[in-house]
């Protein structure tokens, strides 16, 4: 939420709005953005950065839509077990891990359980 400037501080430097995107002084104090694709832009490198589903999309195309540990494709893994492959979370968020790509890996069903039960490897 804006709240607008004592009237003292209106004329201050400091205090003066600039594009969180390509810096830009902006003439509005209400506006964030000089335009609607810097919006855009920002929304999509800096909120979306961090989102699961955007990241998860990135691990799935990463590992070609197969399962790191035994191969299987994503279209044989929804035939098989009526879902898609599975996207695990190498040190989980409860330990400290994020959702970036870094730290995911592409898994099935199976593979899934028996990393979780301590069988395998990531």
């Amino acid at each position: 939420m804006t709240f607008p400037l004592p009237l003292d501080l209106r004329d201050d430097e400091r205090f003066r709005p600039f594009c969180r995107w390509c810096g830009v002084e902006l003439t509005d104090r209400r506006r964030r953005y000089c335009g609607k694709d810097h919006e855009g832009q920002w929304v999509a490198e800096v909120l979306l950065r961090e989102a699961f589903w955007y990241q998860r999309e990135k691990a799935l195309k990463r590992d070609n839509y197969e399962c790191s540990h035994c191969g299987i494709s994503e279209h044989e893994h929804k035939r098989r077990n009526a879902q898609g492959l599975h996207v695990h979370h190498i040190i989980m968020r409860s330990n400290g891990g994020s959702n970036y790509v870094d730290n995911l890996l592409t898994l099935c069903r199976d593979c899934h359980i028996e990393v979780h039960s301590g069988g395998a490897s990531e």
